[in-house]
């Protein structure tokens, strides 16, 4: 199966995809599922594309941005210890700014806008996380073939010849080479 469009049109979120394999005649055509009939399932971006694990490994470093401005710069701390001694919210206002400040500083400095930087280990338009996602589209593409999930199964499967009547998942686990 290969994703070929998605649409929230209407409030209903629907996705498109065209079977990699022609068997039957309604594969000739692209076909529409709602996203409704499984919302954990049916994503947008199909998990045999690369940028669908560059981004679930790229996931982790924008949820920390928060811990981060606790341990780094103090700001809103979560513990007596570390708050700061000053009563008002003018001194929380000017740390939480401060640190927003030195945030901005640090991207300008990694992206190159403040000039040449001496440490500046990727290209422009390099993407971090692009070569380690190829390789997990690589391997779950593997893992696939090897469960024997890349085959055609089913009723209309078994009247084009081939040998798997049940599902994949019905089937015992194949034993390791």
């Amino acid at each position: 199966m290969q994703q070929t469009k998605f649409s929230t049109a209407k409030g209903q979120p629907r996705l498109w995809f065209r079977c990699q394999r022609k068997l039957t005649p309604a594969c000739e055509k692209d076909q529409t599922i709602s996203c409704s009939t499984n919302w954990r399932f049916v994503v947008p971006l199909a998990q045999t594309e690369g940028l669908y694990h560059e981004l679930q490994k790229s996931h982790a470093t924008y949820e920390a941005t928060h811990l981060y401005w606790r341990n780094r710069y103090r700001v809103g701390s979560d513990v007596l210890a570390n708050r700061s001694k000053r009563v008002g919210i003018g001194c929380h206002r000017l740390r939480a700014n401060v640190a927003c400040f030195v945030d901005w500083l640090k991207i300008a400095a990694r992206c190159g806008w403040l000039g040449s930087t001496r440490n500046k280990t990727r290209h422009p338009g390099e993407r971090e996380f692009q070569e380690s996602a190829e390789e997990a589209v690589k391997d779950l593409l593997d893992e696939r073939g090897f469960l024997g999930l890349s085959g055609s199964y089913g009723p209309a499967a078994l009247r084009l010849g081939f040998k798997i009547g049940k599902p994949p998942s019905t089937l015992p686990p194949p034993t390791p080479i």
